[in-house]
């Protein structure tokens, strides 16, 4: 089943990518970093998380895909395991409520979770393997996309990009909450998932999909320290 997956994304990729990119530009205006990298040959150092991150594998037939995503970040922040239930009471009652009805999280949530777990946002952006592997430099992802099966949005934690510098010849290492399983996909295959999420709403601005880290990770743990230090306070 995990390989039929796999194979539908591969041949997704073909079909789609000449859709995808004739009307990417209508999508979003890429920002002039981004611009740069793409006309850039110079590959960055990948990283790897895979080691500091358990996988978390979210419950059969509820969409809780993000909250497993979440449970995964705070356990590498807090550096130990989190469970579903503490990963949703860390970040709010709203999430707490989704968690208790096993809903998914609506799109216009996804800027307050990253803000909860100090993760900075971004919506469609360049595909180039070096703006991926730049953005990994501090810390994990979580990326919001689309699956053949999944009839909602769908969160993944990507661990690695690279090394390689086109889409074609790069790798991807992920973490699906659909089985807690570790993949490792080419980015073409990633493509086709993060990029038909805004297809889906070509006449709307697109949605939140990344999340990523900005500073060292020793700063990121400080802070969730203290928030978790000030959350046992009030408690």
């Amino acid at each position: 089943m995990k390989n039929n997956q796999g194979l539908r994304e591969r041949a997704g990729v073909f079909t789609k990518r000449r859709r995808f990119l004739g009307i990417g530009a209508a999508l979003v205006s890429l920002p002039a970093a981004a611009t740069e990298f793409f006309a850039s040959n110079a590959t960055a150092l990948p990283v790897d998380w895979s080691d500091q991150i358990s996988p978390v594998r979210q419950p059969e037939n509820i969409d809780l895909c993000w909250l497993a995503a979440a449970a995964m970040i705070q356990s590498w922040l807090a550096q130990r395991s989190v469970t579903l239930a503490d990963a949703a009471q860390r970040l709010g009652r709203d999430y707490e409520s989704l968690f208790a009805a096993g809903a998914g999280l609506p799109p216009a949530k996804i800027p307050d979770m990253a803000a909860k777990l100090n993760m900075k946002t971004a919506p469609l952006a360049t595909l180039h393997p070096d703006w991926w592997a730049q953005q990994m430099t501090c810390g994990p992802m979580i990326l919001i996309g689309m699956t053949e099966i999944s009839p909602g949005p769908h969160a993944r934690v990507l661990l690695n990009i690279g090394p390689g510098t086109d889409i074609e010849h790069t790798s991807v290492k992920y973490i699906d909450p659909l089985d807690g399983t570790v993949y490792l996909r080419s980015m073409a295959a990633r493509q086709w998932f993060y990029a038909t999420l805004p297809l889906q709403h070509p006449d709307k601005v697109p949605p939140t999909q990344v999340l990523y880290f900005d500073e060292e990770p020793t700063n990121s743990r400080l802070q969730f320290s203290v928030q978790e230090g000030a959350r046992i306070l009030v408690q």
